[in-house]
């Protein structure tokens, strides 16, 4: 039988009732929640934005040193979206690293999901 963890308890799972379930009895009808599972859709998402602030910032300075001849002023907007895609990128990969290798102060939790 599942029963509701305690204040003191350490649990992987949290409580959640479902809506219309009012009383004790009907408790084996509620439903139970992982919590510190590897949000793998973020991470790849992270990564992702990773590699294309990281590619955005090295195509903005090889236009800003003339190794690529276009239109005047892109470098400054190659070097917005980069920044804009690196930062974000490196912050949930740092974050699933440091998770990943059981740093203190690094937690799978501290990522945030898309919904």
């Amino acid at each position: 039988m599942l029963r509701k963890g305690g204040m003191g308890q350490a649990s992987s799972q949290t409580y959640v009732p479902l809506s219309g379930i009012e009383n004790e009895e009907d408790d084996k009808y509620c439903r139970f929640t992982r919590k510190n599972l590897v949000p793998v859709k973020e991470i790849c998402l992270g990564a992702f934005l990773l590699l294309v602030g990281v590619i955005f910032i090295l195509l903005a300075y090889l236009h800003y040193k003339g190794h690529i001849e276009n239109q005047h002023g892109a470098d400054w907007g190659l070097l917005t979206l980069g920044l804009l895609t690196f930062i974000p990128g490196f912050y949930t990969t740092n974050i699933a690293i440091g998770a990943w290798r059981g740093m203190p102060g690094y937690s799978f939790d501290d990522i945030p999901v898309c919904q």
